[in-house]
């Protein structure tokens, strides 16, 4: 029982990971250590070089890690993943760009936006400091956004035209586009209306429908 408690321990002070190493080194046999795995009180995972960023004020040693000490990372970057402090999404995606080639860090942009874990706003607030930092990988998001934002331009007009087909072939009076309407006391613009039926169709683009 006092091994049980002394695994329990150094396993719950790294996140609920511990090496096959270290289970030797606490009396476990490497068949103990596979009847455990069997039968769930073990999960295997696979071997891999881990690599971590933190404040360049930070002095971190951590034995078979390599650690990157960053300028630019803020604490406001920093948030809480069950209990493991990571960079947030945002400036997740400018590291991935350091990295990952554009198609991945495109794919990662997408996925947050269509979850509605970012906005296109907090991406070129970011972009907006790191960018002027000269920060590697904020040149590829850069790029990848201007891309989807290009794309959504010419999506949209595809998006409008093929909505007045669909109309016309409904038998609907034709509509009218940016149609000015108050709400609230603020004037806004509808992107198409059909002001005698009091129907209002509005095309989302990226941000929206990412995906």
């Amino acid at each position: 029982m006092h091994d049980e408690r002394r695994i329990s321990k150094l396993a719950s002070a790294q996140h609920s990971l511990i090496t096959l190493d270290q289970l030797r080194a606490l009396g476990r046999t490497s068949d103990q250590v596979e009847r455990r795995t069997r039968s769930g009180q073990l999960e295997r995972v696979h071997r891999r070089s881990t690599e971590i960023s933190v404040q360049a004020h930070r002095r971190v040693r951590l034995d078979a890690v390599m650690v990157h000490r960053s300028k630019d990372l803020d604490d406001h970057q920093i948030v809480r993943h069950r209990g493991v402090p990571v960079t947030n999404p945002l400036r997740l995606l400018v590291d991935l760009g350091t990295a990952c080639p554009p198609a991945v860090v495109a794919n990662a942009m997408d996925d947050l936006v269509a979850r509605k874990v970012i906005t296109i706003a907090g991406v070129r607030q970011t972009l907006d400091g790191l960018g002027r930092r000269g920060r590697s990988g904020a040149g590829i998001l850069h790029e990848v956004l201007a891309d989807r934002l290009e794309d959504e331009r010419f999506g949209r007009s595809r998006l409008e035209a093929l909505l007045r087909k669909l109309c016309q072939r409904a038998g609907l009076p034709p509509m009218q586009s940016q149609y000015p309407v108050v709400v609230g006391g603020q004037r806004r613009r509808i992107d198409f209306a059909l002001p005698q039926g009091r129907i209002a169709i509005e095309v989302d683009g990226y941000e929206f429908h990412s995906r």
